[in-house]
């Protein structure tokens, strides 16, 4: 592995209750400080290829939202922990501030994400799969319908006119307001089809389309 060992330190006195109250600590909302080698921009250039330059980074912190963090396995020196997080959240970050809280140090040897919205890893093809499956003729029974990956996004059905008022560039109203700030919301018509992704206009008090279908 690539880098220059800075410091090591002897995970053998840290209990499994101690890891585990440590774990818990970080369930919720909190900020964040993102790592120096990340894809994150600044001024331009990305932060892995400052970091790279020797170039010194500080990010800012940013507001994560770890909805589940459980052990999985204790095997000191390696543990194995389970995280449901908001998008945004850096697990190296995570597995650094847990190896300092618990005065030990910490981090990621290996990483795997096994779900992203509603897609998992169960039901995940290789390109080797899916190039089979061309070659077989089945394909389209690996193929999700597009409001699929929209499906934990709340949905309204629209009457007859307002889908051409939201092409339109109009705004409409679906009784009422968002759950939280930033929801959107699909679109669907009287057929049952996805034809916009909806947003809240704050000065309007109405939704307009950030995204619209043709259908």
């Amino acid at each position: 592995r690539d880098g220059v060992v800075i410091s090591k330190k002897d995970p053998g006195t840290v209990s499994r209750q101690a890891l585990e109250e440590a774990i818990n600590s970080f369930k919720g909302a909190s900020d964040q400080i993102p790592p120096a080698y990340s894809a994150i921009k600044i001024g331009g250039r990305h932060s892995y290829n400052i970091a790279r330059s020797g170039e010194a980074i500080q990010h800012k912190p940013r507001s994560i939202n770890i909805t589940g963090i459980t052990l999985v396995d204790f095997s000191l020196p390696l543990v194995k922990i389970r995280v449901d997080c908001s998008k945004g959240t850096y697990i190296r970050s995570l597995a650094n501030d847990l190896g300092q809280k618990l005065g030990c140090g910490a981090y990621v040897k290996e990483l795997v994400r096994t779900r992203c919205g509603v897609f998992t890893l169960e039901n995940a093809l290789t390109l080797d799969q899916m190039e089979e499956a061309f070659d077989r003729g089945d394909w389209q029974k690996y193929v999700q319908p597009l409001d699929y990956a929209l499906s934990g996004w709340d949905k309204v059905v629209l009457d007859e006119k307002e889908p051409q008022r939201l092409l339109d560039g109009l705004l409409v109203s679906i009784g009422r307001k968002p759950a939280y700030e930033g929801e959107f919301i699909r679109g669907y018509n009287k057929e049952g089809v996805m034809v916009a992704i909806l947003k809240y206009d704050e000065a309007e008090g109405l939704w307009r389309h950030e995204k619209f279908f043709q259908y």
